[in-house]
């Protein structure tokens, strides 16, 4: 097993990243939304992709392969959890006469 030492600018970056996540929050709930929160949410989320980008790597050679396992590992999930929680949804929806796609 190979150990890769940690990236000491990129774990502060990560912490940045969340610290203003939660201000960005925090602000929107006090509603008083100004020059900082819109600062904030100016650049937040690209950050996030940034560092996602710079840690980023294919294990596989084959970009096909990379593809098909990202699809089962993330999509087949996602597609399933999705289905099971609006069965669960569906009486909710009948005796609120109300549908979601209205």
């Amino acid at each position: 097993m190979v150990l890769k030492q940690r990236i000491n600018w990129i774990d502060w970056a990560k912490v940045f990243a969340i610290y203003l996540v939660v201000l960005g929050h925090l602000l929107s709930k006090t509603g008083r939304e100004g020059y900082i929160f819109n600062f904030i949410y100016s650049f937040h989320m690209p950050f996030f992709f940034f560092i996602s980008g710079y840690l980023f790597t294919i294990k596989e050679n084959n970009f096909r392969s990379f593809l098909k396992g990202s699809i089962r590992s993330l999509l087949v999930p996602y597609v399933l959890l999705n289905l099971i929680g609006n069965f669960f949804l569906i009486p909710t929806w009948v005796l609120a006469k109300q549908w979601p796609l209205d």
